[in-house]
């Protein structure tokens, strides 16, 4: 029930996947929400956490998750419709200022589709009391090489997906070995943003000694990622035609979101 008017955006809670099927606001700091004009606390609103099955939605899809009063308790409500700002400050569903946006989910595999949360695909942001999240690889699939002259995805399985808010930089990273069939000759490494290659300083290795000498290889970078769907992959080159391997147990990559 509502205990207070227009008078501050409170929004002690954020959004949280509970199961494959169950998307929550969990309860933070006070446990409150501002809707519509009004401070509502969800504990005296429902009597436990307000939660929401994923019936009906559908798989590789971005939906904005807003909440609303309806009476008698908070509810949750998703729609593909974007958000807006209020005239109290806080975002809304466009058109609709009785809903209060919450964040985001894109929706995993699956018939409907499937709340997913892993280190692999962080598919739940929360707008309201964000924590940092790994999304990552730890080993690339069997041992990939490229003699490719350009950046190339070294495993087109491996690529971790998110959603981001667009609004905060990330730090991305590669690490691992790798070595170049021809001395002198150089394995080049770098992280793929949504099919780019971002240089990740020093990215370029000279193969020293002897071709069969595996060599470390290491970067990091921040990055701004775009506002909804994003994935990052790692990405490898060579130099001069040759076979560049890289060490595909030994070499992981990611980034740290703020969801």
């Amino acid at each position: 029930m509502p205990f207070g008017t227009g008078v501050s955006v409170d929004t002690g809670c954020r959004l949280q996947v509970s199961s494959s099927s169950v998307l929550a606001i969990a309860l933070q700091t006070s446990g409150s929400i501002f809707i519509n004009g009004a401070n509502y606390n969800l504990i005296d609103s429902v009597g436990a956490t307000p939660f929401k099955s994923n019936s009906g939605l559908t798989a590789a899809t971005l939906y904005y998750v807003y909440c609303y009063w309806d009476g008698t308790a908070v509810q949750i409500e998703f729609s593909t419709t974007a958000f807006t700002a209020s005239v109290y400050g806080h975002l809304v569903k466009s058109g609709d200022a009785t809903r209060t946006y919450l964040g985001m989910v894109y929706m995993g595999a699956g018939t409907p589709g499937t709340f997913v949360d892993s280190d692999t695909q962080r598919f739940c942001a929360s707008y309201y009391n964000r924590q940092n999240k790994p999304v990552q690889r730890t080993a690339l699939t069997g041992t990939p090489t490229t003699t490719s002259a350009t950046f190339v995805e070294l495993t087109s399985g491996d690529k971790v997906e998110f959603i981001a808010h667009g609004e905060e930089w990330s730090s991305c990273y590669y690490n691992g070995c790798a070595l170049n069939a021809t001395v002198g000759n150089i394995c080049g490494a770098a992280v793929g943003v949504n099919g780019t290659a971002v240089a990740l300083a020093p990215n370029l290795f000279n193969q020293p000694v002897a071709a069969a000498y595996a060599m470390p290889i290491a970067g990091n970078i921040g990055y701004k990622f775009t506002a909804g769907y994003n994935y990052i992959n790692m990405l490898g080159k060579s130099s001069g035609g040759t076979v560049c391997t890289f060490a595909g147990a030994n070499c992981g990559f990611g980034a740290m979101l703020r969801q």
